[in-house]
């Protein structure tokens, strides 16, 4: 595909149109909302569940925080990808969202199915396969 293609002529009514309405403060403000260059929002919700699995109000060894961390790092990759949730008729549902950091502003989230703890049990069975084969392990 050639990108370099004129989609629409300058100065013809079709582009000055588009410019009058892309250019407008409000329609900036909201495409700044949707652009992923401005949206932090896994990297707190990843911050956020590192503080639920490692409080820091609590204190740890080094393998106790790194285990806690991996946990962590475990459950937000089997949780990142959930799937919508839906309403019965089929329609996805869809949360607005009002961070404390940014005062007046919002944004609109699909909202998504409940996590589950399905790598905890892999995790667990996994663990007692090695545990079953070495015994030694465990002294």
């Amino acid at each position: 595909q050639d990108r370099n293609k004129q989609w629409l002529i300058p100065g013809s009514t079709a582009a000055v149109k588009l410019e009058q309405v892309a250019c407008q403060p409000v329609f900036v403000k909201d495409v700044r909302r949707l652009s992923p260059q401005h949206q932090t929002y896994s990297l707190e919700a990843f911050h956020s569940l590192i503080l639920k699995f490692a409080p820091k109000h609590t204190g740890f060894s080094y393998l106790g925080m790194y285990s806690r961390l991996l946990l962590a790092a475990l459950h937000y990759n089997s949780n990142g990808i959930r799937d919508i949730t839906r309403t019965k008729a089929g329609v996805e549902r869809y949360a607005v969202r009002y961070p404390r950091f940014r005062k007046g502003g919002w944004s609109v989230l699909l909202v998504k199915d409940e996590p589950t703890y399905d790598y905890a049990t892999a995790l667990h069975s996994r663990l007692q396969e090695t545990c079953n084969k070495n015994p030694q392990l465990l002294s």
